[in-house]
């Protein structure tokens, strides 16, 4: 595969699928084999729905920015940020019983054959730490 496609996925994973809700195309890009880090009791597109459906239905009024994206042929990082009002604390609360929330997101995609068989999460440790002290 070349690292524009794994370009390509990402940058339609965050701006189309998350940013816009257009569930229906994890279908065209991930692999039946799929693993996902936060959702591993499903595999193949259902992980991938389930992860997208559960975050964009606890935030209100999202909004999602893509901050930057690199690629080879086998993996693509996306780095994004989203705004929105938060629903669930599934994160927890502070002192101050606010949500503590990750707003800065790295998304690490494992891509074979032109599909995506692995993701991985990775939250912004220190902004989430400067929420509870």
């Amino acid at each position: 595969m070349s690292e524009v496609r794994a370009r390509e996925i990402m940058s339609v994973y965050l701006s189309d699928v998350v940013g816009n809700g257009q569930i229906d195309l994890i279908d065209n890009f991930t692999a039946p084999t799929f693993l996902d880090h936060t959702q591993t009791e499903l595999k193949g597109p259902e992980a991938l729905r389930a992860h997208v459906e559960t975050f964009r239905s606890n935030i209100k009024d999202l909004k999602v920015e893509v901050v930057g994206i690199s690629a080879s042929n086998e993996v693509a990082f996306g780095i994004w940020r989203w705004e929105g009002k938060p629903i669930d604390d599934i994160w927890g609360r502070t002192s101050q019983d606010e949500m503590i929330v990750p707003r800065l997101i790295g998304s690490l995609f494992h891509i074979e054959n032109e599909m995506l068989v692995e993701y991985q999460p990775f939250l912004d440790a220190m902004d989430m730490l400067g929420q509870v002290s």
